[in-house]
């Protein structure tokens, strides 16, 4: 595999929340990620983590009870990433994790090319859905597009106005808007016009190499 490949394919897998970097060896990583692998031998990986850190794109995260906060440092050695890559566990707290610095981020877009207008961030609760969007036209859309997953229970759509917008954890925008809408899951799904818009066989906001 052309390694620059198999460095693109490690950033754009945390390009919106990180992972543990053990999850990105083994013959399961489809399954685990939800995608298509990288096809690349454990030596390959472990040479391309080293080649990201050593160029300051990613940032790796030690293992901490409480995930998320655990200190922040960059492997410095490939024997430290081979360690971090042994870490065998299905709980992310038990195993270093990585995601994108700045410039990880910037060197993401440079390849991907994302159209941020169409880009939404899905958040849920208990009783609520969220949608952010960079803007309202592309928030509501969404919204149509999730009108077949559930049914409203009370009280009207709230928006608001967000300036700046954290699109993701390296990435702010200028503005974006927020669509909240109190809701519960709905068990009789029904066809949905919009669901090609947003669903398809990659993402619909960026583009992958091929």
């Amino acid at each position: 595999m052309n390694p620059n490949r198999l460095d693109f394919w490690l950033l754009d897998s945390v390009v919106l929340f990180s992972y543990p970097m053990s999850w990105m060896v083994g013959p399961n990583i489809a399954e685990v990620l939800n995608c298509e692998g990288h096809r690349a031998s454990d030596d390959e990986v472990a040479d391309s983590f080293a080649r990201l850190f050593a160029q300051g794109l990613i940032e790796a995260e030690l293992p901490c009870a409480n995930w998320g906060n655990g200190e922040r440092v960059r492997l410095k050695s490939r024997a430290e990433v081979l360690d971090a890559l042994a870490q065998r566990s299905n709980r992310p707290m038990e195993c270093t994790s990585y995601d994108l610095t700045s410039d990880g981020g910037r060197a993401w877009e440079s390849i991907a090319r994302p159209d941020w207008g169409r880009f939404v961030e899905e958040e849920r609760e208990d009783d609520a859905i969220m949608f952010r969007a960079a803007s309202e036209e592309q928030a509501d859309k969404y919204l149509a597009y999730q009108r077949d997953c559930w049914i409203q229970t009370h009280g009207a759509v709230e928006r608001t106005r967000l300036r700046p917008w954290d699109a993701t954890y390296w990435k702010e925008l200028p503005e974006g808007f927020e669509v909240r809408v109190r809701a519960t899951n709905r068990t009789d799904i029904v066809a949905n016009p919009h669901r090609s818009e947003f669903f398809s066989y990659g993402p619909w906001w960026y583009t992958r190499p091929t």
